[in-house]
């Protein structure tokens, strides 16, 4: 596996070497060596990217799948990721029994996109709501804004880090993105604000509640333009999202629903 994240698979049993390349750009050394040994090379792309257009184009089934199809796996797929931490990790990530993960943006990412974003103050009521049920923890960039009455790690944690204090997690509380497939790779369950670049069955889990704003536009999978002034973020209220959580909060420690595609 060539990435520049190492550790995400450093642990898998499925992957026998793991070689660290610089951010988004392919090591053009190793590939060539792989072509000289005749081994094949996948980049299992899910979309194109259309930088004039500022969108991406709409997957017809879920990444996952497209990504299996891209490497030629056929069979019975999960759509789901994994992580592993070992015990120590996972103890290391045990802050309280009742810590409840959130991060309010992703727009300090290498790859923001504001179509992904909802709103702070939002945010800030849903906090102030399950404060007095929950630890919150907040993770995510250190200029991320501050969500009151959470813990705050932001900018302070590794992947593993991250994995650790999921694993342990009643659920978490977020967008659209990385920490989405991380809560799922370590069966943490979800409450996910969705919004309607996307629709969950192009990207989400079952074991999650999806939030979505179903309008007319939705998925458009563009990344910052809308010409409706983010009507599928509007269409998700605070209290829609605490309900969500209480709902997914009474799950919590059960198996972790998960569904399947034949290829």
């Amino acid at each position: 596996m060539l990435t520049q994240h190492p550790e995400l698979f450093e642990r898998n049993p499925e992957v026998s070497k793991v070689i660290r390349i610089r951010p988004y750009e392919p090591d053009e050394q190793t590939l060539r060596v792989l072509s000289i040994l005749r081994r094949p090379v996948v980049v299992p792309h899910y979309s194109s990217r259309d930088w004039e257009a500022d969108l991406d184009s709409s997957p017809q089934e879920h990444i996952i799948a497209v990504m299996c199809r891209a490497a030629a796996i056929t069979g019975e797929i999960k759509l789901r990721p994994y992580f592993f931490v070992s015990e120590a990790e996972r103890e290391q990530g045990r802050v309280n029994r009742r810590q409840v993960i959130i991060q309010s943006s992703g727009i300090h990412a290498l790859l923001p996109m504001k179509n992904k974003e909802w709103f702070q103050d939002r945010f800030a009521a849903v906090s102030k709501a399950i404060a007095g049920d929950f630890h919150l923890i907040q993770v995510g960039s250190k200029d991320d804004p501050p969500i009151a009455g959470a813990e705050d790690f932001r900018g302070r944690t590794s992947i593993t880090e991250l994995a650790s204090l999921l694993a342990n997690a009643v659920l978490f509380i977020g967008l659209v993105g990385f920490l989405m497939h991380l809560a799922r790779a370590v069966d943490c369950r979800s409450v996910i604000i969705y919004g309607g670049r996307e629709r969950p069955w192009q990207s989400g889990y079952t074991c999650n509640i999806n939030l979505t704003g179903d309008t007319p536009c939705s998925p458009c999978w563009r990344w910052s333009s809308c010409d409706y002034d983010h009507e599928c973020m509007k269409l998700i209220s605070p209290e829609a999202v605490i309900e969500a959580i209480s709902a997914q909060a009474k799950h919590h420690g059960s198996p972790l629903e998960c569904a399947t595609v034949a290829l």
